[in-house]
C-alpha cells in the first residue's frame, strides 16, 4: 500500500507553490489561518460527500450535487 507515483509527483510540484502562496498571504488574521479554515471546510465537505457517494452511488450523487 502506498501512494502512486503520479500522485506523488503531483504533490511534489504543488506543495512548494501552495507553501509560497501561504507564506506571502498577509491577512489581519495571520498568514496561515485562512489556509487552515479553507482546508477544514474542504475536509468537512469531503467527510459529508464520501458517505453519500457510497450510499447513493456515484451517478445518483452527481445528480444530487448538481441539481438546483
Amino acid at each position: 500500500m502506498g501512494l502512486a507515483a503520479g500522485w506523488a509527483a503531483t504533490l511534489l510540484l504543488i506543495e512548494p507553490v501552495v507553501g509560497r502562496m501561504s507564506d506571502r498571504a498577509q491577512r489581519r488574521l495571520g498568514t496561515r489561518y485562512p489556509w487552515i479554515v479553507a482546508g477544514a471546510l474542504g475536509a468537512a465537505t469531503c467527510f459529508i460527500c464520501f458517505p453519500l457517494v457510497v450510499l447513493l452511488g456515484a451517478i445518483a450523487f452527481l445528480r444530487w450535487a448538481i441539481s438546483p
